[in-house]
């Protein structure tokens, strides 16, 4: 039995079949407010679904790419969330540098002060851009 809550009109739709929930977020259309993470979930609480990750569910919202994906159970009280490892590239001539996330190895966004500690550890020191790391956190 399936059972669907939302239209591409309301910007998702979420679909409850037997194997799990799946969520579709759709891109915002121009004139259009976007979703909002608290009214989804009242929704979803609404339709019966409360065993999700919702850390999950932010990312699926903030990309709004239209995509049905299949919603994550919570993390249960053995695991742990953890931010997201930065890692810094540096080349040889030293002036630009490469940030990036290993996705595999944490669930939890880091923050713009946890970039700048690893430029910071690499001894990049000057002529960061706070304002492309925060684009950068934001993508």
């Amino acid at each position: 039995m399936e059972r669907t809550v939302g239209s591409k009109s309301e910007g998702f739709q979420l679909v409850i079949r037997s194997d799990g929930s799946y969520l579709t977020v759709y891109p915002q259309e121009v004139g259009s407010p976007g979703v909002e993470i608290g009214s989804l979930k009242e929704k979803m609480k609404e339709a019966g679904v409360t065993d999700f990750d919702a850390l999950q569910l932010a990312r699926l919202v903030r990309a709004a790419d239209g995509v049905e994906t299949k919603l994550d159970p919570a993390p249960g009280d053995g695991e742990e969330n953890t931010v997201i490892p930065v890692s810094v590239e540096i080349p040889p001539d030293a002036m630009t540098a490469a940030v990036r996330f290993d996705e595999k190895n944490g669930n939890l966004p880091p923050s713009v002060s946890d970039v700048i500690d690893a430029l910071t550890a690499k001894k990049v020191v000057y002529g960061i851009d706070r304002a492309a790391v925060e684009r950068g956190l934001m993508d």
